[in-house]
């Protein structure tokens, strides 16, 4: 019983700290629009185009796409392991870990393409999907533990 209570905690605190990162990149898709006419602006005062200001600038739409769609897991996994009780939802729930980490992966692949890997961002980025992960398989073995055991 405590491995139950102590996966569903584990759940909830991830999925809170997940609505908050979702939450600020959903900020940040908001803010993009106006980021990318203010490199525009600079890029027109400059008598620049924004590829010529900036190496990689159509590579921003597709980061901006990537961050929507970081935004929309994390908000969702969040909501998720915060409103899992018990083992009703754990299989929802280790989806949207598989989802985190799916994401985690391809992130890190985009920055090893564009040569800004770093092993120690990767070890933090590690960090939210594995404690919701560990959540979400704690709240599942309890869960599969009850009708058989109990």
């Amino acid at each position: 019983m405590e491995e139950k209570l102590r996966g569903r905690k584990l759940l909830k605190v991830a999925g809170a700290i997940c609505i908050a990162f979702g939450a600020l990149m959903a900020l940040a898709c908001l803010l993009a629009p106006a980021a990318m006419r203010l490199l525009s602006s600079m890029a027109e005062r400059t008598g620049r185009s924004v590829s010529e200001l900036f190496e990689n600038s159509g590579s921003l739409r597709f980061r901006f796409a990537v961050l929507a769609v970081g935004a929309a897991v994390h908000l969702s996994a969040g909501i998720a392991g915060v409103k899992c009780s018990g083992g009703k939802r754990a299989g929802i729930c280790l989806a949207f870990a598989g989802l985190l980490l799916a994401y985690l992966v391809f992130t890190q692949a985009a920055a090893i393409a564009a040569g800004t890997f770093g092993a120690f961002r990767l070890l933090l980025s590690l960090i939210l999907p594995g404690l919701y992960l560990a959540g979400a398989l704690l709240n599942w073995a309890g869960g599969r533990k009850k009708p058989g055991g109990a």
